[in-house]
């Protein structure tokens, strides 16, 4: 049980976790946890506690993080943070598994809420149900192992994305046809993952900063310190540089020789850029303000007059363009009252047709380079079938979807 501990003053005064007999005798205080402890529950074997840390911070809003702790009161170790409120652990009726609900509130992962699945040292953490709260095991019952048939794509180069790791979000790299998975870093608050010209290279943002590293996770270089982004990282196609978006700006920095540059751009608020192949235009989602939606999807010329030309003008708002391998036409995403579907058109705007559309969330498209297929992200159901299969799924023109990895906790996606 949590109750209020009698150290501390009248201001002061936090909660910690007791164990009590059910007599009521040999009330014992786990003084490691004080002041936050909260949600305590036993584990199936009885000798660990499994607990909430629930405070207020983090810009101001209620956090939490989950701990376990032995009942004797040590062994003290943190097994779940994500970037904002979670809550409510339980253990699976075997004790090798945690459930909880983490909350996460803000940027970078805005839809990682949910209930999240996780060893219990703390290890293999993944987002199992999207929006979900409050999980309860179901007391002795094991899920049934399960085996469909899933089609999957030719091989090709790799794809990059950001998912759920041990230290909260890290990149990873995997072939289309889901084989080679392979964990590219292991540094937590990863995001914005970009591509080299050449896919050697990954750039990324993490807490802050920008890096570079090899695609197999080695020469790990931060190439800006203390850069603040409205979204993604783009690699321009000569290889020479990478760019950001700050408010109304564009960011670079050049590689060899470590120059910042902020170049104004004539929108409101610019999010996501995304080069064409010939680098000579950037693609972006453009807001009015930081706390609305995206109104639409805007190109500008990268060099000389700032040429812009707003291609979108839907109900609901548009976000996430990608350019295809040839330049001619621009993948992006549609959200109008809660419903996503992934949209395609010509760079001038027309020719819009719908080319995703599940009952679920469907995200992040990306062109694989030679522009013949594409990747996204979908919660929804397969299409062969009707049991869900959230993850990273690959698609030909004309052709039915494959999926390449089954995670639903990614948040970026690069090809």
């Amino acid at each position: 049980m949590t109750r209020e501990a009698d150290h501390g003053d009248e201001y002061s005064n936090g909660r910690s976790l007791f164990v009590v007999s059910a007599d009521g005798a040999g009330l014992t205080e786990l003084a490691e946890t004080w002041p936050d402890a909260d949600d305590p529950e036993w584990s199936p074997s009885g000798d660990v506690i499994t607990y909430c840390e629930h405070y207020s911070g983090r810009g101001g809003g209620p956090s939490g993080d989950i701990y376990t702790i032995n009942v004797d009161g040590t062994g003290r170790t943190e097994i779940f943070a994500e970037s904002s409120a979670d809550r409510w652990p339980t253990w699976s009726p075997d004790g090798a598994q945690v459930a909880v609900a983490g909350r996460t509130m803000k940027q970078p992962y805005p839809r990682q809420s949910g209930v999240w699945l996780l060893d219990a040292d703390g290890g293999n953490h993944r987002l199992l149900v999207r929006g979900g709260t409050t999980p309860a095991w179901r007391p002795g019952y094991s899920e049934p192992a399960v085996v469909e048939a899933v089609p999957t794509p030719a091989d090709g180069p790799r794809l990059a994305f950001v998912a759920g790791s041990d230290r909260g979000h890290d990149l990873f790299t995997v072939r289309p046809d889901g084989s080679g998975l392979r964990q590219v870093t292991d540094l937590g608050g990863v995001s914005g993952p970009a591509w080299s010209p050449n896919h050697r290279r990954l750039a990324f943002a993490a807490d802050g900063d920008v890096y570079v590293v090899r695609s197999d996770g080695t020469h790990l270089q931060r190439v800006v310190h203390r850069f603040y982004s409205n979204g993604d990282l783009a690699w321009s196609p000569d290889g020479r540089s990478i760019a950001w978006t700050v408010r109304r700006a564009l960011g670079t920095v050049t590689l060899a020789t470590g120059r910042l540059e902020y170049t104004k751009l004539p929108l409101s608020w610019a999010y996501d850029p995304e080069f064409s192949p010939d680098g000579q235009w950037i693609a972006v989602g453009e807001r009015e303000e930081a706390t609305k939606p995206e109104r639409g999807i805007a190109v500008f010329r990268v060099h000389g007059r700032r040429h812009l030309a707003m291609l979108t003008h839907l109900p609901g708002s548009e976000s996430q363009p990608s350019w295809s391998g040839n330049g001619r036409r621009l993948l992006f995403v549609r959200e109008d009252g809660g419903t996503t579907v992934i949209m395609s058109m010509r760079t001038d705007g027309t020719a819009l047709r719908r080319v995703v559309g599940t009952p679920a969330l469907d995200a992040l498209p990306v062109w694989a380079p030679n522009g013949g297929r594409f990747a996204y992200y979908s919660d929804g159901p397969a299409p062969f079938g009707s049991s869900p299969h959230p993850g990273i799924w690959a698609k030909g023109d004309g052709s039915a979807p494959g999926l390449s990895v089954l995670n639903r906790s990614v948040s970026d996606l690069d090809w």
